[in-house]
């Protein structure tokens, strides 16, 4: 089956230097989005790579200085990725090095209790 996948959907995946230039002309020409150049190609029966690949070049036009994000709609905008700000609790202690009498619940402050989101978002204590 694996075989007869490969010979129906065999088309060259390669980033050749033809497609590269027709890549190019319709980003920057026509102003096409890399999913508009990936399905015009499809929808004519014409090789070509995937908007990914496509995008794979353009980030590596403007790592090399180049200009070709320029003629996307968002400039690249998008793939921007958040910094995860996260702050360590000072004074940490692991729950094997608390004092044994906070096993006990005598003080108010020994408790500990769950929040759990249950069966349509409601929310449930457990101690």
């Amino acid at each position: 089956m694996a075989d007869e996948r490969k010979e129906r959907y065999g088309r060259p995946r390669k980033f050749t230097e033809p497609i590269r230039k027709e890549v190019e002309k319709l980003l920057r020409e026509e102003q096409y989005s890399p999913e508009q150049i990936a399905g015009l190609a499809r929808r004519e029966g014409r090789p070509m790579v995937s908007h990914e690949r496509i995008y794979q070049h353009v980030r590596a036009d403007k790592a090399a200085e180049g200009d070709l994000y320029r003629h996307l709609r968002h400039k690249l905008k998008h793939r921007k990725r958040l910094v995860e700000r996260r702050m360590p609790i000072p004074n940490r202690m692991s729950i094997e090095e608390r004092p044994g009498e906070m096993d006990e619940h005598t003080r108010f402050g020994d408790w500990e209790i769950d929040t759990i989101v249950g069966g349509g978002a409601k929310p449930s204590l457990q101690s």
